[in-house]
């Protein structure tokens, strides 16, 4: 799947607002963390609680599996958190592995809105990513 449309409004947001504000980093951290756990032990309901709903409706829609079946059947290449940057609308937490996640707020929380993002190839400024799962 190409996100080009996310990552050009991570671009934007982050020209405009900056770093973000820690607890939204934090809170951003923990909602991935929380997310590679529960697939690192296999617990889908665990990691579906972290996904937005719009997120939850596409992917069971695309897989034509509940979400808890589907989520732990994709490919992850999780990793450490090396880095989370905060704009206005959305969030990016990149692992170490070069993997990478997004975020929105919904419901007064951070839920991931695309997962097991990697970058496709090309220059740095014209790469989209290839996500397991997106809204």
């Amino acid at each position: 799947m190409r996100w080009v449309s996310i990552l050009l409004m991570v671009v934007a947001g982050g020209s405009l607002v900056g770093c973000g504000v820690g607890d939204d980093r934090a809170a951003a951290r923990q909602t991935t963390e929380r997310f590679y756990a529960a697939i690192r032990s296999g617990d889908g309901q665990a990691a579906c609680d972290q996904l937005g709903e719009s997120t939850v409706a596409a992917l069971e829609s695309q897989s034509g599996q509940a979400c808890t079946e589907a989520v732990t059947a994709l490919s992850y290449d999780p990793g450490e958190v090396q880095r989370v940057q905060v704009f206005a609308t959305n969030a990016r937490v990149e692992l170490s592995t070069g993997e990478s996640a997004f975020l929105s707020p919904e419901d007064g929380r951070w839920t991931l809105s695309a997962i097991g993002c990697k970058p496709e190839a090309g220059k740095p400024q014209d790469r989209p990513f290839e996500c397991e799962a997106e809204a």
